[in-house]
């Protein structure tokens, strides 16, 4: 029974193990010479795409280096690199230079190469399984066959292909220049990575653009640096330019709107001697010459738009730097004034664009403006060297918005109460710290307050002692007045009249001899209606006029004495002092009865005397009498 089942035909499936564990040495063989194939195409294809990288980035830096495109440029030079790149990538897929191998392919391959029949893929196919049709026992006998040549064969020597020898001899070559390249220069390279990654940057040359002065302030030249610049519009502007290096026959300045792209060049002029890195002059004791530095300078008359701004210098030039010409603050100034209560409380506003405005004595004066294009960061109104700040009405302490309005932080004392002719000056400063473009200065006239106007008469200049004499008066003002009194003044006979000012004329002070008789003014219910205020009268109710009686019978008074009559009135000017004005003096003579009769006989007689005079005036002209 044993000998029976040991004897025992093998089946299909015991078959094909025991001809693949005879074929195991083969299969691996083959393997590893398909791992070999595989592993130098694709050396073949790396080495290729990697000659056209290099290739590219050549070609690329070359361009660059030679034309230096703007950043559109060189986005679409990187474009047509990574296409090309992208065509030989497809090519060798195209080609199959990535195609997998089968075992079969390989075996092929080998049966090619060592000249065997078909046997070596037909034992393959067999220990596979595949080809069930035919004889078992000459498919066994194949598989023996083949099992005990790859027993004894050598695996051959799988030799680089000579295409793929000189591609990667070139591939050296150029890696190894590249390499040599980038190690002598690597400030080139870096320029050309920076440049290629669409950045703002340019490569060494000769001639070095060290700084850049514009309007009085440095702007960093440096490729990719934020640069901008500002200058009022309108105003010259100066350029300076710091050129290191190799000196060029000529600087040039390229000067291109914004708004319309016109273009205009000028060219700098040598503006100073080179200067030594230390300040000093170039050169030195041994006669070598440090590095150095030569200005450049221009000046444009006048920036009317912002502009783009290029300097280019020899092999040397910069990125555009925008130089924004900024329009200086346009402000508005309104001044008004408010007259004193007592003139009126009248309000008054100048005219507008005026700075000049003429106001009365006492007024107070209010200043604001408002900066019609843009925003301030402060104004200041100046007065005999004081400044005063102003503030935004609409938001104290906050910077305002443009178009607001600004008014005094606080009340500027001169301006309270107005009593003399002031100049004042608005100084500004704007958003850009610019001021205005013309100096906003005027000047508050002030209207003076005239001192009150007193006249003051009587019918007869001779008294007796004890008489009563009515004084007639009348007093006049631009405003208001605020006291009117009757000043009483006994001189005795021999004494010298202090009355009048020795060789003048005019009055002299109140003596302390003298008496003051106040005159009640009158008296209404409120300003508007009567002008009567409180303890003065306003000017709707001037001017006053009116008598007062002088009792002459207190003073003690002989024949010969003298009484000086003097009437006083004072205006009214609010919380400041009034001021006051008399009348020309009145002497009253003191004499008796007979004196005064006399006198009324003598001006008889001079009256006679005067019709007389008129009535021959009068028959000499008209006929016989």
């Amino acid at each position: 029974m044993s000998e029976h089942l040991n004897h025992e035909p093998m089946t299909v499936a015991q078959r094909r193990g025991a001809a693949g564990d005879r074929l195991a040495v083969l299969r691996s063989r083959i393997a590893h010479v398909g791992r070999h194939r595989r592993l130098m195409r694709r050396l073949s294809v790396a080495s290729r795409v990697a000659l056209a990288v290099v290739i590219a980035a050549v070609a690329l830096f070359l361009v660059d280096w030679f034309f230096a495109p703007g950043r559109l440029a060189r986005l679409l030079m990187l474009g047509v690199a990574a296409a090309g790149i992208a065509r030989v990538c497809w090519r060798l897929r195209r080609r199959g230079a990535l195609a997998r191998e089968s075992e079969a392919d390989v075996a092929l391959l080998i049966e090619k190469q060592e000249g065997i029949d078909s046997d070596l893929v037909a034992a393959l196919e067999f220990a596979r399984g595949g080809a069930a049709a035919g004889s078992a026992d000459l498919r066994d006998a194949v598989v023996e066959y083949v099992a005990d040549y790859g027993r004894s064969w050598q695996m051959p020597r799988q030799p680089v292909d000579a295409k793929l020898r000189r591609r990667l001899s070139w591939l050296a070559v150029a890696a190894g220049i590249v390499g040599v390249a980038v190690l002598m220069r690597p400030d080139f390279a870096a320029t050309f990575v920076r440049r290629m990654l669409l950045g703002v940057a340019h490569y060494p040359t000769r001639t070095r653009i060290e700084s850049l002065v514009i309007a009085g302030r440095g702007v960093d030249p440096t490729p990719g640096a934020a640069a901008i610049a500002s200058c009022p519009l309108g105003r010259p502007i100066a350029f300076e330019v710091g050129i290191g290096g190799e000196q060029p026959r000529v600087v040039r300045m390229r000067l291109q709107s914004v708004a319309t792209g016109a273009a205009t060049e000028i060219e700098l002029a040598n503006d100073a001697a080179p200067q030594a890195a230390d300040g000093r002059a170039a050169g030195g004791p041994s006669g070598e010459r440090p590095p150095s530095t030569t200005t450049y300078a221009a000046r444009v008359p006048r920036l009317a738009e912002t502009v783009d701004v290029q300097v280019f210098a020899g092999d040397a030039w910069t990125e555009p730097v925008r130089v924004r010409a900024i329009p200086p603050p346009l402000v508005d100034l309104a001044i008004s004034s408010t007259a004193p209560g007592y003139a009126g409380g009248r309000v008054e506003r100048a005219a507008e664009g005026a700075r000049q405005m003429t106001v009365p004595e006492g007024a107070r004066v209010e200043f604001g403006l408002r900066c019609t294009n843009k925003k301030l960061e402060s104004a200041t109104l100046v007065i005999d060297g004081t400044e005063h700040p102003l503030r935004p009405r609409n938001a104290a302490g906050m910077v305002a918005a443009a178009a607001a309005e600004w008014e005094l932080a606080g009340s500027a004392a001169p301006l309270t109460r107005l009593e003399r002719t002031v100049a004042y000056e608005v100084r500004v400063v704007d958003e850009d710290g610019l001021g205005a473009d013309m100096p906003l200065v005027g000047s508050i006239r002030v209207k003076p307050d005239a001192p009150p106007r007193v006249t003051a008469q009587v019918q007869t200049r001779l008294v007796l002692p004890a008489a009563s004499p009515r004084v007639a008066w009348k007093v006049a003002d631009d405003h208001a007045i605020a006291r009117v009194e009757v000043l009483v003044e006994p001189v005795p006979a021999g004494e010298s009249n202090p009355a009048v000012e020795p060789g003048t004329g005019a009055p002299a002070a109140q003596s302390a001899g003298s008496v003051a008789i106040p005159i009640q003014l009158p008296t209404g219910g409120g300003v508007a209606a009567s002008g009567v205020g409180n303890g003065w009268v306003g000017s709707d109710r001037l001017p006053l006029e009116g008598t007062a009686t002088v009792k002459l019978g207190g003073f003690g008074l002989e024949v010969g004495d003298q009484v000086r009559v003097v009437v006083r009135a004072v205006d009214y000017r609010g919380d400041a002092a009034g001021r006051e004005a008399v009348s020309d003096p009145i002497l009253l003579q003191v004499t008796d009865e007979r004196g005064v009769v006399a006198a009324i006989t003598e001006s008889d007689e001079q009256a006679i005397e005067q019709l007389d005079a008129i009535i021959d005036r009068e028959l000499s002209v008209g006929g016989a009498r």
